[in-house]
């Protein structure tokens, strides 16, 4: 049997743009964790919106929520 490498299968399980919105909207209300970037470096984070604080893992910056844009609103 061939071994079928990743480019070559057919990915039935891809969403859109829109769909991957909802996706994170209700990963937002359930679990209470946001898509972030960091406003110092812009690195991408996953945050807990229950903090007070948020510190990058990347660049060591902490600051208040509002200094880390949502991704998806």
């Amino acid at each position: 049997m061939k071994k079928t490498s990743w480019n070559e299968k057919e990915h039935t399980d891809t969403v859109g743009l829109n769909e991957n919105i909802v996706r994170l909207r209700e990963i937002n209300r359930a679990l209470f964790y946001n898509v972030v970037t960091c406003g110092e470096c812009g690195e991408i984070l996953i945050q807990n919106t229950s903090l007070e604080n948020i510190e990058c893992g990347f660049c060591g910056f902490e600051s208040e929520p509002c200094d880390f844009p949502d991704l998806i609103h």
